[in-house]
């Protein structure tokens, strides 16, 4: 039997790592695999998973992988990308990479950033086996030619039929819910669209359409305050099952981040039959068929679905059709096995 340890930094809701992992994970055991994760915290949401808490010190690292004797031993994240060449001696070893956003993105901690991704580049991508990318925006961020690209799947939410019209928000009481998900309270927040949902919210009030606007992730209920200031309904912390139903209840999910290395979110929505929309950054092109170039464009789109229950829904089924043709974990699983 082959052994797989995956290592990472959470192992909790609200991340979009830990579902990649889970879903691996899962795919694996069922092909015979033995798959153990080790991560920096843990909050027990994912129980049908084999997870041990450890630290980020090669110590621990080797402990953990000298119990299980893995084929390879899979880094998710950082710091643990770091500790891959230390172990290369004894184990084979790869570099998943789901990316870091633009240290320029960011204030105080730029050089931090800019730092790990250049330890990355000069000092790990060469000296593990191989290199994972879950899009092709991020081989080519990265800068590894040889990179494998395998990208997340969305057969976890494909029990959810594709939308009929009676499930719209605009054929039942005629008011379009538009919606995204981002870290409401997190470091993260100053690419993820935040100021742009905002702006997004004020332009359609001015236009007096139809719609609710709607915000889910993780923070405080202090970090909703901006949010609700603009009549944003937020939706804090949500569980699975809830971003899920959350997703699915939307008539037309919008990403406005600047900077995605896939955007799980989005492409779960998409398969749910929700109707997406994203601006023309990072790896979108590859995962939503409805690009834009700005807020205005969304204004656009969102007064034609106002208009057109019949529009949104087609359009809909649109995406969900394209991320379920496109995406799939099996396809993941299978990918990952051939190297293996």
């Amino acid at each position: 039997m082959k052994n797989v340890l995956f290592l990472t930094v959470h192992m909790r809701q609200g991340f979009g790592v830990p579902v990649e992992i889970h879903n691996l994970s899962l795919r694996l055991t069922g092909a015979g695999v033995r798959v153990k994760t080790g991560c920096l915290e843990s909050d027990g949401t994912f129980k049908d998973l084999n997870v041990e808490v450890i630290s980020a010190d090669k110590k621990d690292v080797l402990l953990l992988a000298e119990s299980m004797a893995p084929c390879v031993i899979v880094a998710h994240a950082s710091p643990f990308f770091e500790i891959l060449p230390q172990l290369a001696d004894k184990f084979e070893c790869w570099a998943w990479e789901n990316g870091d956003p633009t240290p320029c993105l960011f204030g105080a901690d730029q050089a931090q950033r800019q730092a790990i991704v250049d330890y990355k580049r000069n000092n790990v991508y060469q000296n593990v086996s191989k290199v994972i990318a879950i899009s092709d925006f991020i081989k080519h961020d990265i800068g590894v030619k040889d990179a494998r690209i395998i990208s997340c799947g969305c057969d976890h939410v494909s029990v959810f039929p594709p939308k009929q019209r009676s499930d719209l928000g605009a054929a039942s009481n005629g008011v379009v819910k538009i919606g995204t998900l981002m870290r409401l309270g997190y470091g993260e927040s100053c690419y993820k669209g935040n100021e742009a949902l905002v702006n997004l919210a004020s332009m359609l009030k001015r236009e007096q359409l139809l719609v609710e606007v709607h915000a889910a992730g993780q923070g405080t209920s202090r970090d909703t305050r901006p949010f609700i200031d603009k009549g944003i309904i937020p939706h804090l912390n949500l569980s699975e099952e809830e971003k899920y139903k959350y997703l699915r209840g939307l008539d037309i999910f919008v990403s406005l981040s600047q900077w995605e290395g896939f955007n799980l979110p989005l492409v779960e929505a998409q398969a749910m039959g929700t109707l997406s929309l994203c601006l023309d950054t990072g790896a979108h092109p590859e995962v939503c068929p409805f690009v834009l170039n700005s807020e205005r464009d969304v204004v656009s789109y969102v007064r034609r679905a106002v208009e057109s229950p019949e529009w949104l829904i087609a359009k809909s089924r649109l995406c969900c059709d394209f991320v379920r043709r496109k995406f799939s974990w099996d396809n993941a699983v299978k990918a990952m096995l051939e190297l293996l």
